[in-house]
């Protein structure tokens, strides 16, 4: 079925010659096909590959005494560290000493390492703990937001990448590299993994539907789902302007919709097979 044909089926059941082609249409299309999609869940199978920061040193606890300094070698492009309390670093990097002063509030704190290879001193009147101090290889933007924080796991959102999800439909799974088989957890969108897994997961989800407007190219439904989305659209089209019109074609969908999930029952029963004793 085409956008076009979708409008045709869509007026007839108004008893209309058209229906306006609009902004309201193509809302009501696009809420129709995710109504369906939620009904009825799609789901695909795809494999994304997770690359592990390039982590060169890392020194998990820092502790900082008063008036006291704490020295350490950095060799990367990049570090990164958590303050528990005020302070201050200089950073020693080639040619080039940088004083900066941090507070506990600023949350990680991020620094570049031009030469590659540097030290820092933590500094400060004060007692205070700095975690996760780690260094990484690798190439950064020019405001260094993109230097991660070091941490035993890390959380990648799958919206992100893997444009069309919707959401898992089994716990994802490291298929190779260095952590094959190992089982990962989601929450909502969110991936969570071990921090230095490198390899590719592969993740069965649920997917969300492909909308495009362009007259005759062919909608993404679920198949045998063409008079389920005349009904949802014809409903939503006329919910503000005829409440019960709007709610008869709701009425019919929702009837179509249980008809059409019992053919699908009846279809998976026919193809079971068994071995005789199942």
């Amino acid at each position: 079925m085409t956008y076009n044909e979708l409008k045709a089926q869509v007026a007839s059941l108004g008893f209309e010659r058209t229906v306006a082609d609009g902004d309201g249409l193509r809302r009501a299309v696009e809420r129709g096909l995710h109504t369906l999609f939620t009904d009825l869940p799609q789901v695909r199978v795809t494999r994304i590959y997770i690359s592990a920061p390039r982590l060169t040193n890392v020194y998990k606890t820092v502790r900082h005494n008063g008036r006291e300094t704490e020295a350490f070698f950095l060799h990367g492009t990049a570090f990164s560290f958590r303050p528990h309390g005020d302070g201050a670093y200089t950073l020693y990097d080639g040619d080039a000493v940088t004083r900066v002063s941090f507070f506990a509030t600023d949350g990680v704190v991020r620094g570049g390492i031009s030469s590659g290879n540097g030290r820092i001193i933590f500094e400060g009147e004060k007692d205070y703990t700095v975690t996760s101090l780690a260094t990484f290889g690798g190439r950064y933007g020019a405001s260094l937001t993109d230097v991660p924080e070091y941490a035993e796991e890390r959380d990648i959102d799958l919206a992100t990448v893997i444009p069309d999800f919707g959401g898992v439909a089994t716990q994802p799974a490291c298929v190779s590299g260095n952590m094959s088989g190992t089982r990962l957890t989601v929450r909502t969108n969110i991936l969570n993994l071990p921090f230095l897994l490198d390899g590719e997961v592969e993740v069965e989800y649920y997917r969300l539907p492909r909308f495009t407007a362009a007259k005759d190219e062919p909608l993404d439904l679920p198949p045998g789902t063409e008079h389920l989305l005349a009904f949802l659209v014809a409903s939503f089209i006329w919910l503000d302007d005829d409440a019960e019109k709007a709610q008869y074609y709701m009425a019919l969908y929702r009837d179509g919709l249980l008809t059409h999930r019992k053919r699908l029952l009846s279809s998976r029963d026919r193809n079971y097979r068994t071995n005789g004793w199942a």
